[in-house]
C-alpha cells in the first residue's frame, strides 16, 4: 500500500492496481481466482479470498479464519463488517465456527504468524479506489488545493454508487477530467460485481481475486 492518506485520520490508500494486468506466480491476468487443478499462489496484500471461520479467541478480539493457506488468519473483531452481525447480534459470538466470509489481506503472513484480514474490501483502480462497505466520498490528502479537493470529490460523489459503496479519490486523479472518473468509477463497479458473484459461488476456503502485480505488463 502507498503512503498516500485520505480524509479519514490514519487511514491509508491502498495501492493502485489496473484490472488486466499479468499476475505473479501464474495468476490469471484479470484477478481472477486460479481454475481447478492450478497452484493457487501465496497469499498477498489485497488478495481476496472466501475463507471459513475456524474459532474464535475472545482475549484477543479476534477470529481466525481458513483462507487454503495452510496456516490460520487472522481477523479482528473490529474489521468485521456489520452485515456478519445479522444473524448472531453484535457480540463476540458473532462468527462462529464454520461461518463462511469474504476477506481482504492486508498483512501478508510472515514466520510463524498467519495473514491479517479484514471484510472491509478494497479494489484500487488507476485514480479511484471502490470501498465496498464504507460509503462517502474521500480525497487524498496529497492533494492539497481545497477547490480541487472539492471539485474532485464532487465528481467522484456524483456517481452511480450502490448502497452502502464509497469511493476514494488518490493522488493520480489530480487535475482528472470528470469523465475520466467516471470510466474508472465504472471498471471498479463492474469489478466489484465480478467478486461477489465469485464470492457467492466458490467453495470456501479459496482464492476470490488475486491482486495484479504493480507493475506488471499488460
Amino acid at each position: 500500500m502507498s503512503d498516500d492518506t485520505i480524509d479519514a485520520a490514519g487511514a491509508e490508500e491502498p495501492r493502485a492496481s489496473a484490472a488486466g494486468q499479468d499476475n505473479v506466480d501464474g495468476a490469471p491476468r484479470d484477478g481472477s481466482a486460479p481454475q481447478a487443478g492450478t497452484v493457487t499462489p501465496a497469499a498477498a496484500a489485497d488478495d481476496i479470498f472466501k475463507g471459513v471461520v475456524t474459532r474464535v479467541e475472545l482475549s484477543l478480539r479476534s477470529a481466525f479464519v481458513d483462507i487454503g493457506q495452510g496456516r490460520e488468519a487472522v481477523l479482528p473483531f473490529d474489521d468485521v463488517h456489520p452485515e456478519y452481525y445479522e444473524d448472531y447480534g453484535r457480540s463476540a459470538g458473532c462468527l462462529p465456527a464454520g461461518r463462511q466470509v469474504l476477506v481482504q489481506i492486508v498483512r501478508e503472513p510472515s514466520g510463524t504468524k498467519g495473514a491479517a484480514l479484514t471484510t472491509y474490501l478494497t479494489l484500487a483502480g488507476r485514480r479511484l479506489v471502490l470501498t465496498p462497505g464504507r460509503q462517502g466520498a474521500r480525497v487524498s490528502k496529497k492533494i492539497t488545493g481545497e477547490d480541487e479537493r472539492a471539485r474532485l470529490r464532487a465528481a467522484a460523489g456524483s456517481g452511480p454508487l450502490p448502497g452502502g459503496v464509497g469511493v476514494i479519490v488518490r493522488t493520480e486523479a489530480e487535475g482528472a477530467r470528470a469523465e475520466e472518473l467516471a470510466g474508472d468509477l465504472a471498471a471498479l463497479l463492474e469489478l466489484w460485481e465480478e467478486v461477489r458473484d465469485r464470492g457467492a459461488k466458490a467453495p470456501a476456503p479459496s482464492l476470490v481475486r488475486k491482486e495484479p502485480a504493480p507493475g506488471a505488463a499488460g
